[in-house]
């Protein structure tokens, strides 16, 4: 029993000797009995076991909320890009954000995407432009902008081997 009268239990042996341990309860905390109901100090209990090592911490509610549903980021934005913390995406309270990115940088690394195979099939005049938005996705922070600057500058080298053959064909 806490000293506000807080009641945890029943307990068996082992768990009481397991609370001993980890500090939770100590020589002089108070206990029922709870086939009898008669208080004892912890001490006074056969079986208990108390060992020089257990050090006495603050009694924790075994029964309490989660330990993890402390919300450091109390009053931020949840639900959406977080304004506050840039690069944060809080998914609800009580729970802790996780990186993300700005929610425009994919649909920047998509477009460099089209636009390689555009300039590719259709409009080599696109290839420089694939590159920019490639670039501008990686500063973003988009997932798959690694991929968009490989596949930018694989077209882009592609339509100047194009550009140059056909040069090289023209004056021959």
């Amino acid at each position: 029993m806490l000293p506000g009268g807080e009641r945890y239990g029943p307990a068996t042996l082992p768990l009481l000797n397991q609370w001993v341990q980890e500090g939770r309860v100590t020589a002089t905390t108070t206990l029922q009995v709870a086939t009898t109901g008669q208080m004892v100090l912890a001490r006074d209990l056969p079986g208990l076991v108390f060992t020089p090592q257990a050090q006495p911490q603050p009694m924790v509610d075994p029964y309490s909320a989660n330990p993890y549903s402390h919300d450091p980021y109390q009053g931020q934005q949840y639900g959406g890009f977080n304004q506050g913390q840039p690069g944060l995406y809080n998914s609800g309270p009580g729970q802790f954000p996780f990186p993300t990115v700005d929610p425009s940088a994919d649909r920047t690394a998509t477009t460099s995407f089209l636009l390689s195979a555009s300039s590719l099939f259709c409009c080599p005049v696109l290839a420089p432009f694939a590159m920019y938005y490639a670039l501008m996705a990686r500063s973003k922070g988009a997932r798959s902008a690694t991929a968009a600057l490989i596949v930018a500058g694989i077209a882009n080298l592609i339509v100047l081997i194009g550009v140059f053959l056909v040069f090289v064909g023209v004056s021959h």
